[in-house]
């Protein structure tokens, strides 16, 4: 894979659009380039580009979006790469949107796109899913994001931190540079899950142990102990229930008699209550005398109270008319002199606008003259400070030109003067690699001394930690002893030595007596419950005899209610047939006033009319209330027939509910209570009748206590023989590992001791090698009057570096001087031009602003004039404002004017109207009265007054009439319910159900159900025994088979435990990292052999973790990481580094590599052979881009992505060459 061009915008500080193109100068010309720029400037970033593009991350702990730069609205990164022969281009972009919650979201997209040569154009092949795009990119490049950013960006710097780190933090940075943390979780789920399957096998045995099965004898003592009971079973029952129909038919006849009392008793009361109605009943007659009359009355009292309305009306009209008369003149002189003012008001309207008008584009054009001679002045100002400025700048100028001039002539002297020192730049790299060699042989000769005392200190640690293994080991030992002793100790008589196979019995046991102790428990409760279930048999019992009652109290009921309906319904025909005819003689009170003597009727042809001046007064609302009252009451007959009837059926359907043979509730009681006897016959043990029946309670109780005691004092024994037992297993595992230590330490010592003797040789070596590089160091040194010692090496280095800097920064400034002087004279020639241009154009504007200035002052006289310093705008708006507001005020006084003239006219209306309605209610009360006297004497009544008080209130006469009608009722009830009576007695005095006492019933019912209970109790626990027992068999043989097959899965993960398995994940983890550090260092030491022939890495045997470094130059000498230099330790972390890019990018061809700092800590020297190496890396094709903000460094590569800081948290990108 190969880069070819990066684009990017508004990510993080780089916020201009930035494109960094390796396919153009001067980044096409090399293979190894710089990005460039101070801490924070945004070097990173540029990555970021390259990754947001192909898999929408970064590699920092951040959120993609979240790299938008601040307060813009859109960011976006492009990358152009080539992959398998084929070129792509991967986008990203993210914009803020809008949505439904407060505040705005950013929502991101991506896309790939293929180059087509037929087109000429990229052509989309995945965009808008995130999974689409990446499987793409990973199918195209062979790198998903975690191995592109290994194998691209490389990681030489962790390298770096991982070469100094200790054991612990070693392992953690191997685990986060190689991505390798899944072996840790693995590590941890072997443990978790052994733990899973173990805590599996343990219940599964638990629940076996809880099983206990018959043998074949009790079995069958039990199948025939049941049917022997079945028998006795079905003759009680039949028993129970002779005895119980014979109790019924006699509490039956008992109540029929005490019924019959109580009617009689209830006949006689009722003759009491019907004496004293009989004043009441007359006042009722009286009062129904007047009751044709009531309408004329009512007529009479109502035409009297129309008249006094009419009255006060026209009173109240006549005062109303006077007032509006008045107001009406009043409004009406108002309204003319207000429309007057109006109209002088209207006239001025259109001269007041022209006015504003024309004073508003005076101001419009004063303001555009302003802002024009405002723009002049600016202008103005600007030429004035560009001519000063420039002159300061002629100033300065001619000084620097002189100052120049001067240092120029002092540099020539001092160059001639020290021309001895010319040779001393050629020498000094020369005499720099010697220093260095010389410095890092005694820096070797140091850490090798240091890594001799580590190993002795070392071997006295092994030689301890071996001694403590040896006796941890024996004191394990001795404890393993003292335990296993104890576990025999604590074995019960009887019991296997075999610690598993004694725990399997101690189990067995427990459970038979846990099986036990269950059934005793089980046989107590179900005990309680069919107690329960009996009391509610018991209850259910009372309430249907109830019910039963009731039933025949509704039966008489419902006949009553019949009969009475029956007359109800004969007294509403008969009112029906009333009302009906007085409608008809209302309808023809017209014609019959119409009639006169002589002529024919025009109904009956007859030429006398008797009634026509009779008087004669239909009551047609007296027989419409007499017909209502009598709808109502059969309506109300009918509701209470109805409802009895809804009561009886109630009731028939509750008796059913309770007494049906098939889903009746004591059918269903009777069923559970046979159920429970028979779960509890199953259960019940051998025992004498007698010793159950009496106290079968107390004695469960002390059964129950009797098997906890000995149950808990089994499971105690149980507990601390398997805490025992643990606690053996885990000292047998502890006594194995100690024995492997010991191993290990053993080995260990005798490791340490070959190293020791290794160190010492190479010491040796190394400072021959040192006397033969000083020997070449006095011939270079000697020239320049030094010898170098070991002493006065530092004072004599730093003179000669001192010397050369001197000699060539004095070249150096005379060259930059020289050139700066050309450059400073051709500056001022084109300065001084300039200024001849900035005074023309000065004198230009000044003509213009004097002109512009005289118009502006004209145009604005001419406005005082006319209009003053009144804003016209504001005028208008009070004027328009004015204007409306009387037009308004003329319109809303017109209405009221007119509103008043019309109620003024309505009021005159309704006065005359009045008037008339008053003049014929008189004349209409004449006649209802005349009417009225006719019919009050033919009723019977002296005057109106007397009428009237012989008229009872309608509550009081309906009341004595319903008090009437209810006696009437009641003795047909009473009669019926009599006769009902007798006839039951009868019907039940011919059966013959028993001739024993209600008491001696009751006592033999009560005998016979207990013993139906006892015998139906022993039936059930019988049968639960039997099924129960073959549940447990059945549950007994598939929980052994579990048991097998959890064994054999728990002992797999077991194994995988052993091997793998750890808390904190270290085991698997450590040998994982083992292997893969030993690939690692393979694929590094192939590219270290490329870059740098002399060392190569090896993997320190004994160790997981630990490398070490062999000198090829020292006779393949062994050292430690540590004892190499600056420039070494790049070397082997930058080869580690490009090992793990390989090992990441598996067959991936990566072309472009980034790395990230880690130049920082090098020197002159050390940075002279890392560019070396890179440059040796990039002649093998590969694009190199180094990250750094190293000053060296940037001028040591002349391609270079300068990223430069600017104010506001900005940054901008440039490309030198």
């Amino acid at each position: 894979m190969k880069i070819r061009r990066i684009l990017l915008k508004n990510l993080h500080s780089i916020r201009e659009e930035v494109e960094v193109d390796f396919t153009k100068s001067p980044l096409s010309e090399t293979g190894l380039f710089a990005i460039t720029g101070d801490t924070g400037a945004g070097k990173t970033t540029i990555l970021d580009a390259v990754t947001l593009a192909l898999y929408g991350d970064v590699c920092r702990n951040s959120d993609a979006r979240e790299t938008m730069s601040y307060g813009a609205e859109e960011g976006m990164a492009e990358c152009e790469f080539e992959a398998k022969g084929r070129r792509f281009l991967a986008q990203w972009r993210v914009r803020q949107t809008r949505s439904k919650k407060p505040g705005l979201r950013l929502k991101s997209e991506r896309s790939v796109a293929e180059w087509e040569e037929k087109t000429g154009e990229f052509h989309i092949v995945a965009e808008r899913r995130v999974r689409e795009v990446n499987r793409f990119v990973e199918e195209v490049t062979g790198l998903d994001f975690p191995r592109f950013t290994r194998s691209v960006m490389l990681a030489q710097g962790d390298f770096a931190a991982f070469l100094k780190a200790n054991e612990k933090e070693r392992s953690d940075l191997l685990e986060r540079i190689t991505g390798t943390e899944i072996y840790s979780e693995l590590s941890k789920a072997a443990l978790e899950r052994k733990n899973i399957e173990r805590d599996i096998l343990d219940g599964l045995a638990e629940k076996r142990d809880a099983l206990n099965i018959y043998s074949t004898e009790i079995l069958k003592e039990k199948k025939a102990e049941l049917r022997e009971k079945k028998k006795e079973n079905k003759l009680n029952k039949e028993s129970l229930e002779k005895a119980k129909k014979g109790l019924q038919w006699l509490r039956l006849i008992n109540k029929l008699k005490t019924d019959k009392n109580k009617i009689a008793a209830a006949k006689n009361k009722l003759e009491e209550e019907k004496a004293e109605l009989e004043n009441e009943i007359s006042k009722l007659e009286l009062h129904r005398k007047t009751v044709s009359l009531h309408p004329t009355i009512a007529r009479y009292d109502d035409k009297n109270k129309e008249i006094e309305n009419y009255k006060t009306e026209i009173e109240k009209l006549i005062s109303e008319v006077d007032i509006l008369k008045i107001k009406e003149k009043e409004l009406k002189g108002q309204y003319l002199k207000n429309k007057k003012a109006f109209d002088l008001l209207k006239k001025e309207q259109p001269i007041k606008i022209r006015l504003f008008d024309k004073i508003s584009t005076l101001d419009s054009k004063i303001a555009d003259k302003e802002i024009l001679f405002k723009k002049q002045k600016t202008e103005q100002s600007e030429w004035e400070n560009q001519l000063e400025g420039a002159e300061k700048e002629k100033q300065n100028l001619i000084s620097k030109i002189n100052k120049n001039t001067a240092l120029l002539a002092d540099l020539k002297k001092w160059l001639a003067e020290n021309k001895a020192w010319e040779n001393l730049p050629k020498d000094l790299p020369t005499v720099k690699h010697i220093r260095t060699t010389l410095r890092e042989n005694l820096i070797n000769q140091n850490n090798i001394s240091a890594a001799i005392n580590d190993f002795k200190n070392k071997l006295k640690i092994a030689e301890q930690e071996k001694t403590k293994n040896a006796a941890d080991l024996k004191k394990q030992k001795i404890y393993f002893e003292k335990l296993h002793a104890e576990f025999e100790q604590l074995t019960p008589e009887g019991y296997t030595s075999d610690r598993h196979g004694l725990l399997e019995k101690l189990n067995r046991d427990i459970e038979a007596l846990a099986e036990q102790q269950k059934y005793f428990v089980q046989l107590k409760d179900w005990s309680a419950d069919y107690q329960k279930i009996l009391a509610a048999y018991n209850r259910l019992e009372e309430q249907l005899e109830g019910l039963r009652n009731q039933e025949l109290e509704l039966d008489k009921s419902f006949l009553s209610a019949v009969e009475e309906c029956d007359e109800a319904e004969r007294i509403f025909k008969f009112k029906r047939e009333i009302y009906r005819q007085q409608q008809s003689i209302a309808n023809y009170e017209k014609d019959r006033s119409e009639l006169k003597e002589g002529e024919a009727c025009p109904l009956c042809f007859s030429t006398e009319h008797p009634f026509r001046d009779g008087a004669f007064q239909p009551f047609v609302d007296e027989a419409k209330k007499e017909f209502e009252l009598a709808e109502a009451l059969l309506s109300k007959k009918q509701k209470a027939r109805n409802g009895l009837l809804k009561q009886h059926l109630e009731v028939a359907s509750r008796i059913r509910q309770i007494d049906s043979a098939t889903d009746g509730q004591m059918g269903k009681l009777k069923a559970q209570l046979y159920e429970q006897e028979q779960k509890i016959a199953g259960l019940l043990p051998t025992l004498g009748e007698r010793d159950f029946s009496l106290s079968h309670g107390d004695w469960l109780a002390d059964k129950v206590a009797n098997f906890a005691d000995e149950l808990n004092a089994k499971k105690e024994v149980r507990q601390r023989l398997a805490k025992l037992n643990g606690e053996l297993l885990q000292k047998e595992t502890a006594v194995r590992r100690l024995e492997h230590l010991l191993k290990d330490s053993r080995f260990l010592v005798l490791q340490i001791n070959e190293n020791i003797q290794n160190n010492e040789k190479n010491k040796k070596e190394l400072a021959a090698h040192f006397n033969k590089f000083t020997e070449q160091l006095n011939k270079l040194v000697g020239k320049y009057g030094h010898v170098f010692s070991t002493e006065k090496a530092k004072e004599m280095f730093a003179d000669l570096e001192s010397k050369e800097k001197l000699f060539s920064n004095k070249k150096e400034e005379k060259t930059n001087i020289e050139k700066q002087l050309g450059l400073d004279k051709q500056a001022l020639k084109q300065l001084e031009k300039a200024m001849a241009g900035y005074k023309n154009k000065l004198q230009k504007i000044n003509l213009a602003i004097a002109k512009e200035e005289k118009e502006i002052n004209k145009i604005k006289k001419e406005r005082a004039d006319k209009f003053g310093n009144k804003n016209p705008e504001t005028e208008r708006d009070l004027f328009l404002k004015l204007f409306e507001k009387k037009e308004l005020e003329i319109a809303s006084e017109k209405q009221f004017y007119d509103q008043l003239k019309e109620r003024l006219s309505l009021s005159g209306q309704s006065l005359v109207s009045r008037s008339k309605s008053l003049e014929k209610a008189e004349k209409e009360f004449k006649k209802i009265k005349t009417a009225l006297e006719r019919g009050l004497k033919k009723a019977g009544f002296e005057n109106i007054e007397k009428l009237k008080a012989a008229i009872l209130p309608e509550a009081a006469a309906n009341k004595t009439k319903r008090k009437s009608e209810k006696i009437k009722q009641q003795e047909i009830e009473l009669n019926h319910r009599f006769k009902t009576n007798e006839k039951d007695l009868k019907a039940a005095l011919k059966k013959t159900l028993t001739d024993k006492e209600e008491n001696i019933l009751v006592e033999e019912i009560i005998v016979l159900e207990n013993n139906l209970q006892n015998i139906q109790q022993e039936i059930g626990a019988l049968q639960q025994q039997l099924k129960d027992n073959e549940n447990r068999q059945s549950e007994s043989k598939l929980l052994l088979e579990q048991i097998d097959a959890q064994r054999q899965v728990y002992n797999r993960w077991m194994a995988l435990y052993d091997l793998i398995g750890s808390s904190d994940g270290k085991k698997f983890r450590i040998f994982a990292q083992g292997l893969t550090l030993q690939r690692l260092v393979q694929l590094a030491n192939a590219h270290l052999a490329n870059l740098f022939g002399r060392y190569v890495i090896t993997k320190r045997p004994g160790e997981d973790l630990e490398l070490d470094i062999v000198d090829t130059y020292q006779a393949d000498n062994i050292r430690s990481m540590h004892t190499l230099s600056g420039g070494e330790s790049f070397l082997v972390s930058l080869a580690l580094a490009l090992g793990l890019s390989d090992l990441a990018g598996k067959n991936a061809n990566i072309k472009t590599l980034f790395i990230d700092e880690g130049f920082g800590t090098l020197d002159d020297q050390a940075l002279d052979l890392a560019l070396g190496t890179l440059e040796n890396l990039q002649a093998k094709g590969k694009t190199i881009g180094i990250i750094s903000h190293v000053k060296e460094l940037k001028e040591r590569i002349s391609a270079q992505v300068n990223v430069i800081k600017k104010g506001g948290g900005m940054s901008v990108v440039e490309i030198n060459g």
